[in-house]
Parts: structure tokens; sequence; C-alpha cells
């Protein structure tokens, strides 16, 4: 679950991850070692779908929280002098 973020998407790349071997099962070279390249078709699906359902932030917006943070410390360090 945590190279995916969250359960429901854990299942959806399980799923997907399924389905894909099952469709490529012709390549899987050595069957012995099939969990593997499992693990590996798994792994994959994973960063691919984390990769998707990233978020962006605007630069802005992390300019806007870092001042805002930085006057809240300015704030608090302040009130501890006046005390």
């Amino acid at each position: 679950m945590s190279l995916c973020g969250d359960s429901d998407a854990a299942a959806d790349a399980m799923q997907e991850s399924f389905v894909r071997a099952f469709n490529s099962l012709a390549s899987c070279r050595d069957p012995a070692r099939f969990r593997s390249w499992f693990m590996r078709i798994l792994t994959n699906q994973c960063h691919n779908q984390r990769t998707r359902t990233r978020t962006y932030v605007a630069l802005d917006d992390v300019d806007a929280a870092a001042n805002e943070s930085a006057d809240a410390r300015l704030t608090s360090s302040e009130i501890g002098r006046a005390n």
C-alpha cells in the first residue's frame, strides 16, 4: 500500500498488474521466478499510478505559505521577547 499511497490505489494497481501479467505471460522466461517477475510488474504499476496522480503546487502558493509561516514565527518570537 505504501507504494501506491492508499488502499484504493493499491487495489487498482494490483488488478491492473494481474491483467498485465496475464497478457504478458509468454514473456516470463523463467516460471520458477514468476513471483519476482510479477512483483516487478506490480512495483512498476504502483510507480506509474503515483506519477499519474501526483499533484503539483504552483510556486506562488509555496512562496505564500512560506511567507505566512515566517510571519507566524516572527510574531511568536516577538511575543516571547515581550514577556
